[in-house]
């Protein structure tokens, strides 16, 4: 079943050096008389064919208020789950609207009840800018934390500030140092391959068949392929899955033997950066934990390698429990083992069929891309984080 997936925009703006948000309150005769509690960011539904949800908070945004989205950076919200187990994500924008002249879009439905007619109402019949403490007492209560997200991504210090380094942005609090509130993210779970260590079989291979990259793609993509590579990750043993593979394709014997005997040599370098952040984290106290695909074969030679796994707070890898990612069991194993509750728990990966299905599951996922825009969105998300890596 698909899960419904909203996406907005939260316009915030300065006042007197203080910060307002924008929201919206809904139209129709449902909400003609309720107030707090009911107001939401300006979002909507997610357009046909998977439509990009930046584009789709953009395109919402400007239906709901009849204003384009200011230029400029947007910052990273993340997303909720509403208690009807909608997701709704959100960004951040700066700039003004006059909510005199906002104008949303229409919407129909039967009213009144039983008389077979249907009427016309506005999707939002009003907006306006609020202080975030009157924000908290208007806004659904599953949107709060964008609120707070906000708050902690602009600080404290009641003073607007420059981006820096791209959308995340921290101010400085009076006394110079950077602001930092109560964060509802109480941990963070990596990935290891792709995130942590670069782990590739080509490292490998490229050694084998020397200058014939078609060669070597070719046998990666028919002989052991990553679908074959992924039940040895759930678990199976690689003596077993070799053996049946030469029968298959005796003529590359050696090639796949190499596979269990060379394996280490399909280990690449630790991505300093990331590993960065994770020391950092640890410094401040935030458990780090991993959550991987890997076999249980070759776990002890990349600990071995590898002495910063042993700092982690725990790791559950798919061969210890034979199920990987993107299965959802895999996912509430983890939260099972280690006493996390989804909602509470960051996870970082670089696969995007891993990422949709932890949100799904209602875990804070973000998919990584590098380590400088995981260091941002993790800041975004109230993590006690340098701008920049210690020493750049």
């Amino acid at each position: 079943m698909r899960i419904p997936t909203s996406a907005g925009i939260l316009l915030y703006r300065f006042r007197d050096g203080r910060l307002e948000v924008l929201l919206g309150h809904p139209g129709g005769p449902f909400f003609g008389r309720k107030d707090l509690g009911n107001w939401s960011i300006p979002k909507g539904q997610r357009g046909p064919d998977n439509e990009d949800l930046e584009a789709t908070a953009r395109r919402e945004f400007q239906e709901e208020t009849g204003h384009p989205v200011p230029a400029g950076p947007l910052l990273d919200l993340g997303s909720i789950r509403q208690r009807g187990g909608k997701i709704v994500y959100a960004w951040a924008a700066e700039g003004d609207l006059d909510p005199a002249k906002a104008t949303s879009n229409m919407i129909e439905f039967p009213w009144p009840p039983f008389t077979g007619r249907v009427k016309r109402f506005p999707e939002i019949d009003r907006v306006g800018w609020f202080g975030p403490e009157d924000a908290r007492q208007r806004i659904k209560e599953a949107q709060i934390p964008f609120i707070e997200r906000l708050e902690t991504a602009l600080g404290r210090s009641g003073q607007p500030g420059a981006f820096e380094g791209g959308p995340a942005v921290r101010l400085p609090s009076s006394d110079g140092q950077r602001g930092l509130v109560a964060n509802r993210f109480k941990a963070v779970a990596f990935d290891i391959g792709g995130v942590l260590i670069d782990w590739n079989p080509r490292h490998l291979y490229r050694k084998i068949f020397g200058p014939d990259e078609v060669a070597m793609e070719r046998f990666l993509t028919e002989v052991c392929t990553p679908e074959w590579n992924a039940r040895l990750d759930a678990g199976r043993s690689f003596a077993d899955a070799v053996a049946e593979l030469i029968r298959e394709h005796p003529s590359q014997a050696d090639a796949i033997e190499a596979y269990r005997s060379r394996w280490d040599e399909m280990l690449g370098e630790a991505f300093e950066e990331t590993v960065g952040i994770l020391r950092e984290l640890r410094r401040a106290h935030v458990p780090v934990y991993a959550l991987s695909n890997w076999s249980a074969e070759t776990y002890a030679v990349t600990r071995s390698r590898f002495p910063f796994l042993d700092e982690l707070d725990g790791a559950l890898i798919s061969g210890d429990i034979g199920v990987g990612k993107p299965e959802p069991a895999i996912f509430r194993e983890f939260l099972d083992r280690f006493g996390l509750v989804a909602e509470s728990t960051v996870f970082i990966d670089d696969s995007s069929a891993n990422v949709a299905v932890a949100r799904s599951l209602g875990i804070e996922a973000i998919q990584f891309r590098s380590a400088g825009q995981v260091r941002r969105d993790l800041i975004s998300r109230g993590f006690p984080l340098a701008s920049h890596p210690p020493g750049s």
